[in-house]
């Protein structure tokens, strides 16, 4: 799982080597973005949405992948963290 300075990392070198030499489609303005793009398709909770669903959330988040995939994994990581017994 990358962690967020592991996207700063890949964000500086893809500007350190700007030349993309078609590691990614054009439509991505960068590697991370593109990375980002990748690792949001494989949430499950982005991949149960709808085609629609999934243009309106990333509208959402201002077309930035990136933020995107935070939203997704603080949504995780927040379903995960409360367990109570049965009474609570």
């Amino acid at each position: 799982r990358l962690a967020v300075i592991d996207l700063i990392s890949l964000e500086l070198t893809s500007r350190t080597f700007r030349g993309t030499h078609g590691l990614f489609p054009k439509n991505f303005k960068s590697l991370v973005d593109y990375a980002a793009f990748q690792l949001c398709g494989l949430s499950p909770i982005y991949a149960s949405l709808h085609c629609n669903a999934q243009k309106e959330l990333l509208n959402r988040c201002n077309d930035n992948w990136k933020r995107l995939l935070r939203f997704l994994q603080a949504v995780e990581q927040s379903s995960h963290m409360v367990e109570t017994s049965a009474g609570n």
